[in-house]
């Protein structure tokens, strides 16, 4: 079967948004869009720009939200003054479509950290 790498779509939403964004720069507005990953349309959000030269914060959202639904009001838009943001919708959320297969979701906590993301402040990576 063939699944959809976590991987594969945080280095193509990283990517289009360095591509997208203007070098010194953060923007008040995102720029959105869709990135064709594995067949599905994923939709994203960059916030700001590439600030001296870092990486951004990718922000995925928690089950049955969307980018909308799952930060508050201006949460993204203060974020992006820190640190450029890549937001991604994931399969069957908000504006990007489902299929029926299933989305790969055990590894979720490998591929973040081989990212270097981080979740030990909200205590996502914490064992119960």
């Amino acid at each position: 079967m063939n699944r959809v790498d976590r991987r594969l779509v945080l280095g193509a939403g990283a990517l289009l948004g360095a591509g997208l964004a203007t070098k010194g720069f953060a923007a008040e507005t995102a720029t959105t869009g869709y990135a064709k990953v594995d067949g599905l349309k994923v939709y994203y959000e960059v916030h700001g720009g590439p600030l001296a030269g870092l990486p951004p914060f990718v922000l995925l959202h928690g089950g049955m939200m969307t980018i909308e639904t799952a930060f508050p009001d201006g949460f993204l838009a203060r974020l992006a003054r820190v640190r450029p943001l890549i937001a991604i919708e994931q399969q069957g959320h908000g504006h990007t479509a489902d299929r029926e297969r299933a989305q790969p979701g055990p590894h979720v906590r490998r591929y973040c950290r081989r990212a270097g993301a981080s979740g030990r402040e909200t205590g996502a990576f914490r064992r119960s």
